[in-house]
């Protein structure tokens, strides 16, 4: 959960070789945030969608798969990338053994069918040590949108056309297994007309200049899922076929999509919320600058929401990538739809307060795995949403947006 500081709207000029305004403001970006509003009457049409609350984990390891297809669909048909398969609508399906494994859902009715293959989606270890480092971000979470000599944002797609993002990490502790990283999106766009993929790399450090060298690992997913995961407000996990040893400093970060109308855009924190931010971009003309560079960059110190998975070999603790619950569409504007993982919660209480801590919204259900919420009487914002259930209080950040 990320928690937000409750601010004015203020700006800063940022020293660039061609100066531009940066709004900063915690408030704004619920408003300009865009996702996928995922929601089955928006669109009858067939088109296969799936969400799972945990993509990571020791063998053996059980996954709820959820089916949030859009249209009205009468066949299921589940690859688990394994040699299994399952015909119902919501499988539990338990991974045996260690490996990556791309998930496939065919769903069909009458008129046809609708088919989502996820590569890589699930990450499965042998019993070690696995951490998400540099996590968690310091201080809050915000994103920078350029305004005045320029468009676009500071850790994302922009019209100085940058080629990639990219975060700095100094030497890892012991000798570890880069798995993969977790890359949390404030902003994530997609065109009608494509579904490129959206490379995300790790580069070990260049001895001579310091700046991003060879590729370590590279690893792809498509800007649809982005977008999914994004419009659930979740981080999107990413994870490498052959996962590199790191003993030094590196790299690690995407190269942006340059299809027009494909968009992202990553979380940071404020400049000055860490004293040396690890945030670092590639021009157009493929040289990389750190953004403290107050003449080629913008001249901020701030670190990217960007987190390495790393492993070691003696058990496993990992905060991250588990979710207790799907709540979707975000940002929404008419509903929230809530979904939880274990099948034999009751949902009791719904609560929904804004950031001062106020109650905005309260509803009893007693009802069990899923519930909805009525939103579309709300400002857009930033709100914070609480499920009881007997022995549980579950959290998120939600975001409206109309």
């Amino acid at each position: 959960m990320k928690f937000f500081r409750y601010i004015s709207t203020f700006i800063i000029l940022i020293n660039f070789a061609n100066p531009l305004v940066a709004q900063r403001n915690v408030l704004q970006f619920s408003a300009n945030h865009s996702a996928t509003k995922i929601k089955k009457d928006d669109n009858k049409n067939l088109s296969a969608n799936f969400a799972v609350l945990k993509r990571f984990g020791t063998a053996p390891m059980t996954v709820q798969f959820k089916d949030i297809s859009d249209g009205e669909p009468t066949k299921w048909t589940w690859n688990f990338g394994d040699g299994h398969a399952d015909s119902i609508q919501h499988p539990l399906h338990t991974y045996e053994q260690p490996g990556n494994y791309t998930v496939k859902l065919i769903i069909a009715d009458t008129s046809g069918t609708s088919i989502l293959s996820r590569s890589n989606y699930i990450s499965v270890v042998a019993v070690g040590s696995c951490d998400t480092a540099a996590w968690p971000l310091q201080g809050d979470y915000i994103y920078y949108e350029i305004i005045g000599n320029g468009s676009g944002y500071v850790s994302g797609n922009n019209s100085f056309g940058n080629l990639a993002k990219a975060s700095f990490f100094d030497q890892i502790e012991m000798e570890s297994t880069l798995i993969g990283g977790i890359f949390d999106f404030a902003v994530a766009k997609k065109s009608m007309a494509s579904n490129l993929p959206v490379n995300f790399c790790v580069w070990d450090e260049n001895l001579i200049d310091k700046t991003p060298g060879d590729i370590l690992a590279q690893t792809s997913i498509s800007i649809s899922q982005l977008v999914d995961e994004s419009g659930f407000g979740w981080a999107s996990a990413v994870f490498f076929d052959n996962p590199p040893t790191v003993n030094q400093s590196f790299f690690m970060g995407l190269q942006l999509p340059n299809s027009p109308g494909d968009t992202l855009a990553l979380y940071t924190n404020y400049d000055g919320d860490t004293e040396t931010g690890n945030g670092w971009e590639q021009h157009n003309d493929e040289n990389w600058y750190p953004y403290s560079d107050s003449q080629n960059s913008w001249g901020i110190n701030v670190d990217h929401a960007i987190f390495p998975l790393v492993c070691h070999a003696t058990g496993i603790s990992n905060h991250l990538l588990y979710q207790n619950m799907v709540v979707y569409p975000i940002p929404a504007s008419d509903q929230l739809n809530i979904l939880l993982n274990d099948p034999g919660l009751i949902i009791n209480e719904i609560t929904l307060t804004d950031i001062t801590g106020r109650v905005i919204l309260h509803k009893v259900c007693n009802t069990f795995l899923s519930a909805e919420l009525d939103v579309s009487r709300l400002k857009s914002g930033i709100y914070l949403l609480t499920i009881k259930t007997k022995n549980h209080f579950i959290h998120q950040k939600v975001m409206i947006d109309r």
